[in-house]
C-alpha cells in the first residue's frame, strides 16, 4: 500500500481513512455524500401521478416532501404524527405503527409492491408513506412507552449505541445533532401539516335575557336586532325582528345584557340595556319591556327607548367587558383590548364618552379582559389575558407602572377568555384556546405559579383541542370545544354539570343564562343546528 506521505500522522491518517472505506464496502453501506446516494426513480402512483422516489428517503405525497429513513426512526411522530397537535405536544409514535410502500427494483422482475411498517425500512430502498396503523388495529404490536432503561427494551431498539446501523451514522458530523436532539430538528420546509386551526370572525352574537328568558341576537351586517323564543310545546325557536340598530356594518366581539332601573310607576315595566361591542363601533341599546304576569305564554310587548353608538376610533379591537364605577350611574364604562393596550371609554355628564389608555404591553396581545370593580375590603383591578399564556394584572392605582408577568399560566396557549366569579373577593377564571380552564385568586398570582383549582384539561395527552368558546352566568361555566366536548361546571363546588362530546365543531358558540339562580339555560349555536340544555345546580 503506496502512501503520499512518510509522516507519523499522515500514515495513521490514511490508516484510519482505508479501515473506513473497507468497512463500509464489506456492509454494502454507502456514503450520504456520495453520487450513488442521490439515485432516484420514477414511479407511478395508483391515481396515474408519476413521482419521483430516492434510495433511503421516504415520500410523503400529501406533504410533497422527502424524510431519510434514518430521520423518521429518530422522530416518527414529527413526520406522520397529528397535525393538528403542535410537534412538541405529540405523543410519541411506534415506527411498527407507520406503513410505507417499498417500491420494487424496477430492473428485476415485476413484482408486486410490499407494504412494510417503518421499523423494517433500511437505507437501500426506495419507499412511499401509504398511512399510520390503528393500534387497536394491530394487537400483536404492542403500544409504544417510553423505556426507563435500557434492559427493559424490546428488540427493536433505536438506541444509537446499541443499534449496528447507528454506528457508521456517528462518525459524520452532520447527523451528530440529530441523534442527540432529535425532536427540536430543524425542518427544511414550513410545516402547513401541524398549522393550527384559525376561528373564524362572525358578524352575528347573541346574550341571555336573565328577566325574560329568552335570547337577544344582533346581526352586525345590517344592524338587526332579533328576539329569540323558545317554545317547549313544540321545541322551537321563534326569531321575531325586533328593531334595526344604525350601526356600520363589522365584525362583532361580543353581545351583553345588562340589567337596568325598574320602573316604579310602572309594574310591568322592565328597564334594561345591549352593549353590543364591534371591531370599531359599540353600540348601547336601551329597551323597555312591558309584560303581562298573568300569562307566561305571552310574547312580550318591548319598545326600542334610544341608541348610542360610540366610535373607537382602533383598528384592531379584539376584547371587551364592562364594568360600573358606581351605583348611580346608569351606563358602565367601557374596557376595550386593541393590540398591546387597554383602553377605557367612560361617558361624561354631558353625554360624550372620553376615552383612555389604561396600560400597555410591549411583549404581546391583549385577548381576553377581565374587570373586577373596588368594593368595600376589596380593591379593584383588571386582569388581561395574553396570547402568549400569560395573564397580566392591573391595578387601580399603578396602571402606568404595571410590570408585565412572564410566568406562563396555559403551557403558551393563547387565553381566550377570562371571567370574574361573582360573590367571591379577587378571584377570576381563565379558559385558554385549548380548552384548559383554572381558577386563579388575584391576590396570590404574583407569588404562585399554579392555579387555585384547574377545572378542565385541555386533552389527555396534553395536545390543542382546537378552537373554543365559553359562558358564564352566576356560578355555572361552560366550556365548548371540539375534542373535549361541551362541559358545564359549577365553580364554588367544581362540579360537573354536563358533560357531552356529541355534535360539538369547532365553530360552536354557546350562550348560557339562568333565570332565577337555581335553573340554566344553554344553547350551542353551530352552522348546522341549534341545540338547547336545561340545567339545575
Amino acid at each position: 500500500m503506496d502512501f503520499s506521505s512518510s509522516s507519523d500522522s499522515d500514515l495513521e491518517e490514511e490508516l484510519n481513512r482505508n479501515f473506513r472505506r473497507e468497512r463500509r464496502e464489506q456492509g454494502g453501506i454507502v456514503r450520504t455524500a456520495s453520487s450513488a446516494r442521490s439515485e432516484a426513480r420514477r414511479y407511478t402512483l395508483p391515481d396515474g401521478h408519476s413521482i419521483e422516489v430516492r434510495r433511503g428517503c421516504i415520500y410523503i405525497p400529501f406533504r410533497e416532501i422527502y424524510v431519510h429513513v434514518l430521520q423518521a426512526l429518530c422522530c416518527p411522530q414529527k413526520w406522520f404524527g397529528d397535525g393538528r397537535i403542535p410537534c412538541r405536544r405529540r405523543k410519541p409514535l411506534s415506527p411498527d405503527l407507520v406503513s410505507l410502500i417499498r417500491v420494487s427494483d424496477l430492473t428485476s422482475s415485476p413484482r408486486r409492491d410490499e407494504v412494510i411498517a417503518l421499523a423494517d425500512a433500511t437505507e437501500n430502498g426506495f419507499f412511499i408513506f401509504a398511512e399510520v396503523r390503528d393500534i387497536s388495529a394491530s394487537p400483536s404490536s404492542p403500544p409504544f412507552t417510553e423505556p426507563q432503561c435500557h434492559s427493559l427494551q424490546s428488540q427493536k431498539t433505536f438506541d444509537p449505541f446499541v443499534d449496528t446501523r447507528f454506528q457508521r451514522i456517528m462518525q459524520l458530523s452532520r447527523w451528530r445533532f440529530t441523534l442527540k436532539h432529535s425532536p427540536a430538528l430543524k425542518e427544511y420546509r414550513h410545516d402547513v401539516w401541524s398549522s393550527s386551526e384559525v376561528p373564524r370572525l362572525s358578524h352575528e352574537v347573541c346574550c341571555y335575557d336573565d328577566d325574560l328568558g329568552l335570547l337577544w341576537k344582533f346581526d352586525g351586517q345590517d344592524g338587526a336586532l332579533y328576539m329569540l323564543r323558545y317554545t317547549e310545546a313544540t321545541a322551537a325557536f321563534s326569531q321575531t325582528l325586533f328593531a334595526t340598530i344604525p350601526f356600520p356594518p363589522q365584525v362583532c366581539l361580543q353581545m351583553q345584557y345588562l340589567p337596568g332601573k325598574e320602573d316604579e310607576h310602572a309594574f310591568h315595566t322592565v328597564q334594561f340595556h345591549l352593549v353590543i361591542i364591534g371591531v370599531s363601533h359599540v353600540a348601547i341599546a336601551s329597551l323597555s319591556i312591558n309584560r303581562d304576569q298573568s300569562s307566561d305564554a305571552a310574547v312580550p310587548q318591548a319598545s326600542l327607548q334610544h341608541v348610542q353608538t360610540v366610535a373607537l376610533c382602533l383598528s384592531d379591537a379584539a376584547c371587551g367587558c364592562t364594568r360600573a364605577h358606581n351605583s348611580t350611574c346608569e351606563l358602565p364604562d367601557l374596557w376595550l383590548g386593541a393590540g398591546r393596550s387597554i383602553f377605557k371609554f367612560a361617558q361624561r355628564d354631558s353625554g360624550d364618552w372620553s376615552k383612555s389608555r389604561v396600560t400597555s404591553f410591549s411583549t404581546t396581545d391583549v385577548t381576553a379582559l377581565a374587570v373586577q370593580a373596588a368594593g368595600t375590603s376589596t380593591l379593584g383591578f383588571t386582569v388581561a389575558g395574553m396570547r402568549n399564556g400569560t395573564l397580566q394584572l392591573v391595578a387601580d392605582g399603578v396602571r402606568r407602572h404595571a410590570k408585565f408577568d412572564t410566568t406562563v399560566r396555559h403551557h403558551g396557549s393563547d387565553i381566550k377568555f377570562v371571567f370574574e366569579i361573582p360573590d367571591v373577593p379577587y378571584g377570576f377564571v381563565s379558559i385558554a384556546r385549548n380548552g384548559e380552564t383554572k381558577v386563579w385568586d388575584a391576590r396570590l398570582l404574583s407569588q404562585e405559579k399554579d392555579p387555585v383549582r384547574t377545572l378542565l384539561k385541555s386533552r389527555p395527552d396534553g395536545g390543542q383541542a382546537g378552537v373554543c368558546s365559553a359562558a358564564l352566568a352566576g356560578n355555572v361555566l361552560a366550556v365548548s370545544s371540539a375534542s373535549t366536548g361541551l362541559t358545564c361546571v359549577d365553580i364554588p363546588l367544581y362540579t360537573t354539570l354536563l358533560h357531552t362530546v356529541q355534535n360539538i365543531s369547532s365553530s360552536t358558540r354557546i350562550v348560557l343564562g339562568t333565570r332565577n339562580g337555581i335553573f340554566y339555560d344553554l344553547y350551542t349555536f353551530s352552522p348546522y343546528f341549534v341545540q338547547r340544555f336545561e340545567l339545575c345546580s
